[in-house]
Parts: structure tokens; C-alpha cells; sequence
């Protein structure tokens, strides 16, 4: 678990990236490894924090930073528009 600061603005055409991860004190009432992370994009920074060994910590983040960058692409994959959300209609008898 982690905590996370940020407020995020538009800038599709630059892509998210991890600036670091550095070891630092545990939140007020939490135990063991914690670190503190940056996520930048552009004029965009996400701060948070994270518990866990550092190469855990790095592998989660690695994998948001992928999420991240997925989402807010300009480049939607053809798929994501031609699949319909929620269920599909019910089919009407024949009459």
C-alpha cells in the first residue's frame, strides 16, 4: 500500500516515467521498508509513497508507469472502441 499526492494534466504526446526511488521513513503508524517515489510526465509529477523491498517497489511502479502511459496515449487500441460496455441487449423472440 502506498499514499499518492498529485493532479495530473493533459500532456498525451509525453510519456510517463519513473524519476526515482529512494528508501524513507515509514508513514505515522506503519512498519518496515517504505519508499518514496516520482512519476513524472511533462510539467506532471506524482509523489507517493510505497512499502516494500526496493526491487518490489520498482517492479509495481514499472508496471503503473506501463498502465499510466497506456491510458493517457493518444493511440487507444482499435479493439477498446468496437467492444460495447456492460451487457448486451437481450435478444427479442421471433414473432
Amino acid at each position: 500500500m502506498g499514499y499518492v499526492r498529485t493532479a495530473i494534466r493533459m500532456q498525451p504526446d509525453l510519456p510517463f516515467e519513473l524519476q526515482s526511488v529512494d528508501e524513507t521513513e515509514a508513514p505515522s503508524g506503519c512498519d518496515g521498508v517504505w519508499h518514496r517515489y516520482v512519476i513524472t510526465q511533462g510539467d506532471n509529477t506524482i509523489v507517493g509513497t510505497r512499502s516494500g523491498l526496493r526491487s518490489e517497489v520498482s517492479a509495481a511502479l514499472a508496471e503503473v508507469v506501463g498502465r499510466l502511459n497506456l491510458r493517457f496515449s493518444k493511440a487507444a487500441p482499435a479493439s477498446s472502441y468496437s467492444r460495447p460496455r456492460g451487457r448486451p441487449p437481450k435478444k427479442q423472440a421471433a414473432v
